[in-house]
């Protein structure tokens, strides 16, 4: 599996993520290696990035060579069969770039190989960055399953905090909403219906624990929570009984207007940028 993080402020946009990858082969062989990258710029100059979490490799090429392939489509270094996806710094917008994300990444090569994957695995993918000219900063998510799209779903910082968690996030869920990721089912096997279990658990969240975002948050806080939370994430994972699927160092980067993308934390093979 694999964790990763993205938090929206008034400022920016905040991605980080684990660096473990699970691979298996034919054989139902298991390797986990601890040095994967999962986090990237989308461009050399404007603020725009992409973090993954979910299946490392179609048809044979890793996600991380295909999310390069894109940043050199936005860059105009080269053409998508015949066509420009150069962007205007002039008038480029974060949704014309998702939809590009989905168009590259899912139709090119996610839905023609699925078949191919070991065990079906899904694509969790995590796109930030701010459209020209406007004041705040936006973030998608949107996961490949099967022959399907879940999203992709927006949000605008608009004078709000929004997180979102992707992948392993059991130790993330009950440090912010206070409980289990398990907790909604338990609810409901015990008779409690679908509607009661919301309700109770919306309570039970202001309850238990204090919000930990703020409206006026600023970047570097929103970046040291999202930190703590992947630290912490892999720590968990080290406790449980299944293998290590968190794992490794955290890569932390953030966009903003200012600074374009910034990494704040690399993996280790920054050789490769």
């Amino acid at each position: 599996m694999s964790v990763a993080v993205a938090i929206t402020v008034n400022d920016g946009v905040v991605l980080a993520t684990d660096s473990a990858q699970m691979a298996k082969d034919n054989a139902g062989r298991v390797n986990i290696h601890y040095q994967k990258r999962k986090l990237f710029p989308l461009h050399d100059s404007l603020p725009l990035g992409l973090s993954t979490v979910g299946v490392n490799r179609i048809a044979g090429v890793s996600v991380g060579s295909l999310v390069y392939e894109l940043k050199q489509l936005f860059t105009g270094k080269v053409d998508h069969n015949g066509e420009s996806w150069k962007l205007d710094p002039a008038s480029y917008t974060v949704k014309d770039v998702v939809d590009r994300v989905k168009e590259y990444l899912f139709d090119g090569f996610y839905l023609p190989a699925f078949d191919t994957l070991l065990e079906k695995a899904s694509l969790t993918v995590h796109v930030g960055g701010i459209s020209a000219g406007a004041k705040f900063p936006e973030f998608a998510e949107m996961e490949f399953l099967g022959q399907h799209v879940n999203g992709p779903r927006f949000v605008s910082a608009g004078n709000a905090v929004h997180f979102t968690i992707s992948g392993a996030a059991e130790a993330c869920h009950r440090l912010v909403m206070g409980y289990s990721s398990a907790m909604s089912n338990l609810l409901t096997q015990s008779g409690m219906k679908p509607e009661e279990a919301r309700e109770f658990l919306n309570k039970a969240r202001s309850a238990l624990f204090p919000n930990i975002f703020s409206e006026a948050m600023p970047l570097a806080e929103a970046a040291d929570v999202a930190r703590f939370l992947v630290e912490t994430e892999i720590r968990f994972s080290t406790l449980t009984p299944d293998p290590d699927v968190v794992g490794g160092e955290v890569q932390l980067a953030v966009i903003s207007r200012e600074h374009g993308f910034k990494w704040l934390s690399k993996h280790k093979n920054a050789i490769l940028d």
